[in-house]
């Protein structure tokens, strides 16, 4: 199999790639991580999970954003999966990397409080993946909390659209 260079790809193609791609939705993180000149923080990275055994995650990011840097530099990476009702940390973090007190607890790396989850990792691989960087972290701790998660897709910010209990797929949350 061949792999398409970006321009052997017709512009329409790209375009419905695009629409169908950014539909998919994913979670909603915050990834961060320690530097000697303090926090570094942002969202909108796609996080992903990659294996169970080992427990590996993994966010793609513009190859010189800020928490690529970081990671590198500090060896660790904390990945905050938002909870549904943190929207304003996820605006707080898509415009600056702002480390409010009252959102964050210090450590290396820093874990936002109220986070539905946070998974700290030792970076193990930064490999290139098409005009970003894909960061993977062996997670050596999880901390969390039972609430919904906040969702993206299609440009927006969405909670969980509940199944309903008679639906056969219906499963209820251990």
């Amino acid at each position: 199999m061949k792999l398409l260079e970006p321009s052997e790809v017709d512009d329409g193609a790209r375009t419905e790639a695009s629409r169908v791609l950014g539909g998919l939705p994913s979670c909603v993180a915050v990834v961060t991580a320690t530097v000697a000149t303090g926090p570094v923080g942002s969202a909108g990275h796609p996080v992903t999970a990659v294996s169970a055994d080992p427990p590996l995650v993994a966010f793609f990011a513009p190859a010189r954003a800020a928490t690529v840097a970081a990671a590198r530099e500090s060896g660790r990476f904390a990945v905050n999966v938002l909870a549904a009702d943190q929207g304003a940390v996820y605006d707080r973090f898509t415009r600056a990397a702002a480390f409010d007190p009252v959102h964050w607890e210090p450590g290396a790396p820093p874990r936002l409080r109220r986070a539905l989850a946070v998974l700290t990792c030792d970076l193990e691989a930064v490999t290139p993946a098409g005009g970003r960087v894909l960061v993977l972290g062996r997670v050596r701790h999880v901390a969390g909390r039972r609430a919904d998660p906040l969702i993206a897709s299609r440009g927006a910010l969405h909670g969980l659209a509940h199944t309903a209990p008679d639906h056969p797929h219906y499963r209820t949350v251990p």
